[in-house]
């Protein structure tokens, strides 16, 4: 049996680019009634997601005295989130609004509902995972610098070489809408938690794809020039003085 080596391991990780980290992530949601800052709001705060998933749906097939299952079609479980609420509650009217625009009330008093049609509530819903950014420094060096008795100069320089992040990966959630949503309970023991809602969408298919981000390569250079006066004249004040003391003493 072949072992892997140390050094095998780390470049098979570093030729992948390392370890997806699933606290890097971005959702897309759609605009609906929202404007560009409010539709930000609501995205910026999701804390949690589940991603899609597929189950294959099969059937039994006896041949003889072998059974297997042949699979005839798929099934996709629902999507859940959970998003933060601001004391805007921006996040719960939107959620809100999309569910009774599906089924709404058209009249109070008989009680009947107006169903949309599909294409007019289904949206798509997009879910980006993020990698993280390099920052390495290459070089950091200082020196300090003597111009007489009085100035002292500290010359430091540092060059870093730095990589934006980007998505990585991408889920595209088809005609989804949200069938259900959770509130929290109130509780006068919850002072110090923050009001959360789960959310529940179904959606006609998923797609998901890895995908290849412009990242920007750059070099940066800081240098800086620090002077110290102080210590150098009240270190020549303190010598004169002390000069000036010994000069009394013998007379």
């Amino acid at each position: 049996m072949r072992y892997l080596s140390l050094d095998t391991l780390k470049a098979r990780v570093a030729g992948s680019g390392g370890f997806a980290n699933p606290s890097l992530y971005y959702v897309r949601m759609p605009t609906l009634s929202l404007n560009a800052d409010q539709k930000k709001a609501v995205e910026f705060f999701v804390t949690s997601i589940s991603l899609p998933s597929r189950s294959l749906v099969s059937v039994p097939r006896e041949i003889g005295q072998d059974r297997t299952l042949v699979a005839y079609g798929y099934d996709n479980p629902t999507v859940s989130m959970t998003f933060r609420v601001m004391n805007d509650q921006l996040t719960r009217q939107y959620i809100e609004t999309w569910q009774q625009f599906i089924t709404g009330r058209y009249s109070d008093q008989d009680g009947h509902l107006s169903v949309s049609y599909p294409e007019e509530y289904m949206r798509q819903i997009q879910i980006f995972q993020l990698d993280r950014g390099v920052a390495l420094p290459i070089v950091s060096r200082s020196r300090e610098v003597s111009l007489g008795s009085v100035v002292n100069i500290n010359v430091g320089a540092q060059v870093n070489f730095e990589k934006s992040g980007g998505v990585v990966y991408r889920w595209t959630l088809e005609d989804a809408y949200p069938v259900a949503y959770s509130q929290e309970t109130l509780a006068d023991n919850a002072k110090d938690t923050v009001s959360e809602i789960s959310v529940t969408f179904q959606y006609r298919n998923w797609t998901g794809v890895a995908t290849e981000t412009n990242r920007t390569s750059s070099i940066s250079t800081e240098v800086g020039i620090g002077r110290d006066l102080g210590q150098q004249v009240g270190n020549k004040i303190s010598n004169k003085i002390h000069d000036f003391i010994k000069k009394k003493i013998k007379l």
